[in-house]
């Protein structure tokens, strides 16, 4: 499963996929732990350790929360969640949960996690036999959303969250202009995209 066994080859495969990490991020060896690496950088004054599987997959799936890390010197205490299964509707299996890494620190976060394992159970009693899977936080967009009429980014859109977490399940709008509302000009306008500086 991507394996990589040189400790060389991951420290690299990591600086390519996390640009500008040198002198934020370094590499220790846990003893007697040939197949993993901690992942090691400072945190509000303390330097935190995050043990990492030397794969390409784990790569993949983590390099989002030290990307904003290096962007930002801020770091997502968050794991993220998708559940999948053949006979879930688009809506479910395309939705993204997060839970924190502090109520359950482990690696078989999905399996661990209690609110976690309470959402699976609850899918499987509306949809059927489905599970659970940890992946790579989304990416944060590279435009803002802002109101049409005044130009604020601190807007709304409807959409549909889970009744009983609150998490962000998907949009709902049909593009119309009831659907969204600016904070800032109190008023239902329509939203355009523009650059992130």
């Amino acid at each position: 499963m991507g394996d990589i066994k040189r400790k060389a080859t991951f420290e690299k495969l990591f600086r390519e996929a996390v640009p500008n990490s040198e002198g934020k991020i370094w590499f220790q060896h846990p003893s007697k732990m040939y197949s993993e690496r901690k992942i090691c950088f400072m945190l509000d004054g303390k330097e935190e350790k995050f043990l990492m599987y030397m794969s390409k997959e784990a790569i993949e799936k983590w390099k989002q929360h030290f990307i904003e890390f290096v962007d930002t010197g801020e770091f997502d205490m968050n794991y993220y969640c998708q559940i999948y299964g053949d006979k879930l509707p688009q809506h479910v299996t395309s939705a993204v949960h997060k839970f924190p890494f502090t109520e359950n620190y482990s690696y078989k976060f999905a399996t661990h996690h209690p609110r976690a394992m309470k959402l699976l159970r609850e899918t499987k009693y509306a949809f059927g036999d489905c599970g659970m899977m940890t992946v790579g936080k989304p990416a944060r967009p590279r435009y803002t959303l802002v109101c049409i009429n005044c130009g604020s980014d601190n807007v709304q859109s409807k959409a549909w969250v889970n009744a009983n977490t609150n998490e962000y399940v998907c949009d709902c709008s049909d593009g119309s202009s009831e659907d969204f509302w600016c904070e800032d000009c109190k008023g239902h306008h329509t939203l355009t995209s523009t650059m992130k500086p």
